[in-house]
């Protein structure tokens, strides 16, 4: 059965490696504009955001956050699901790729905060809180975005190759959703290791 899934979503990304690509290179630019973003804050705006950011991975901040496991689940998993959605409409995968970018900005903006405030032991927080999930998460998120994208230029109409034959049609329909199914198992895991690692990790 592991096998056959495996095909079915390797076949949805024959010969269309290049989306991957596509999606890869605007992760990249997110992160890039997150680690600008902090760099181009004010310092009393950064301050706020450090205070919010050492209490949620220190508990230093007097301010009591709640496990991380369900709302981080309910964030990543509506996230997922508009990316999915976005590529049922012909013009709809750039949503797809929007949501991309914004976790890259978001990853690049926590990291640079954390690294530049705190030092050494930022770096330490770093290996533990972010890497370990995103590990897992930030390519549920790079092959979410590419899907979407084949889906939705797929099924656009213009595309005679695959409007002509139901059995495609249906065919790369299957291999659509059963792809997204084990994206949001995986991102399942991804907020469950994270929430393992927080609340082992606060003082």
């Amino acid at each position: 059965m592991i096998t056959k899934y495996f095909n079915e979503v390797t076949g949805l990304f024959s010969g269309k490696l290049s989306y991957i690509a596509v999606s890869l290179f605007l992760l990249l630019t997110g992160i890039s504009s997150g680690v600008f973003l902090v760099l181009a804050m004010d310092e009393s705006d950064k301050l706020v955001a450090i205070e919010y950011i050492s209490g949620y991975l220190f508990g230093a901040s007097g301010i009591e956050f709640p496990n991380p496991l369900l709302p981080e689940l309910g964030n990543n998993l509506f996230l997922i699901f508009i990316m999915m959605i976005s590529g049922l409409v012909s013009a709809g995968f750039p949503i797809a790729y929007a949501i991309l970018i914004y976790k890259g900005v978001a990853l690049g903006f926590s990291a640079g905060l954390i690294l530049e405030s705190f030092a050494f032991e930022g770096l330490h927080a770093l290996l533990l809180s972010l890497i370990p999930k995103n590990l897992i998460l930030l390519p549920c998120y790079i092959i979410a975005a590419a899907v979407s994208h084949i889906h939705a230029k797929q099924s656009n109409a213009g595309d005679d190759r695959y409007m002509k034959n139901g059995r495609n049609r249906e065919s790369g329909s299957g291999r659509y959703f059963i792809t997204y199914i084990g994206i949001v198992i995986l991102v399942v895991l991804a907020c469950v290791l994270e929430s393992f690692i927080i609340s082992h990790y606060r003082v």
